[in-house]
């Protein structure tokens, strides 16, 4: 069985192919707890889940197959991956095409949670007088999966840190504009102004930035921010952390 000290990332699309900075940032994190980790799906294929908002289910059970013979022949106890999507991929739909899985799946909020209430992550000493105000939004598929608490503990940890919510936050949270990705490319200018409206909102509680789970919410709501000119910088939860840590 492999170490306890190796972990396996299935990190997904868009942290692989575009928003690397994500699939970097628990990288990082991992190497600051001497762990190591390995991306699985770097050359690899999606997990499906576009497919799936999209009613291509045929198409999802080949990629179910692939994905999770893949990992099956490694021994992985447990992969974790940034992508609420394929969270849910793996949680929810794939057993349904394969049984079950032979490992677990975490999101990568709750092994990063983990990491800080183990001791294994150190904050940088700062101004305590320099607070920055960090406004959380929920991503769609975390709230699906009961997903509310460890982003925000994480986020909680960093002692310069002031949490600020939007009105409509957890079970009522607005979708960011992706939805599931389908939104995001059948119906752009829907997609953008839901955005849109998110970042608006934001600018009104005075955020100084927004910190997200979920890699496809990152990359709408920092559209709308650079549409908007707000200069409000928009980070997924592990990509915003590194930089509070030794």
């Amino acid at each position: 069985m492999l170490p306890s000290q190796t972990v396996f990332m299935f990190s997904g699309c868009l942290p692989n192919y575009k928003l690397q900075e994500i699939k970097e940032a628990l990288i990082e994190i991992c190497k600051k707890t001497e762990i190591k980790c390995k991306n699985l799906d770097e050359k690899g294929k999606c997990c499906g889940f576009p497919l799936l908002s999209a009613g291509l289910n045929e198409h999802v059970e080949q990629l179910a197959n692939y994905n999770v013979e893949k990992i099956r022949k490694l021994g992985v106890e447990k992969i974790i991956t940034p992508c609420p999507g394929c969270y849910e991929a793996f949680r929810i739909h794939y057993p349904d095409v394969v049984g079950n899985l032979g490992f677990r799946i975490e999101h990568h909020s709750e092994f990063i949670y983990e990491l800080i209430k183990s001791g294994k992550l150190k904050f940088i000493e700062r101004d305590p007088n320099e607070v920055s105000k960090v406004v959380y939004h929920d991503p769609c598929h975390l709230v699906v999966m009961g997903i509310f608490d460890a982003p925000r503990k994480i986020l909680e940890s960093v002692p310069e840190i002031k949490l600020m919510e939007f009105s409509r936050n957890k079970e009522e949270s607005r979708c960011c504009g992706g939805g599931s990705g389908v939104v995001w490319n059948a119906h752009p200018k829907l997609s953008l102004s839901m955005a849109e409206d998110r970042v608006k909102e934001a600018l009104s509680l005075g955020a100084d930035s927004i910190a997200t789970a979920c890699p496809l919410c990152v990359n709408c709501l920092d559209l709308a921010s650079r549409r908007l000119r707000a200069r409000v910088p928009i980070a997924d939860i592990g990509s915003f952390l590194l930089k509070w840590l030794r």
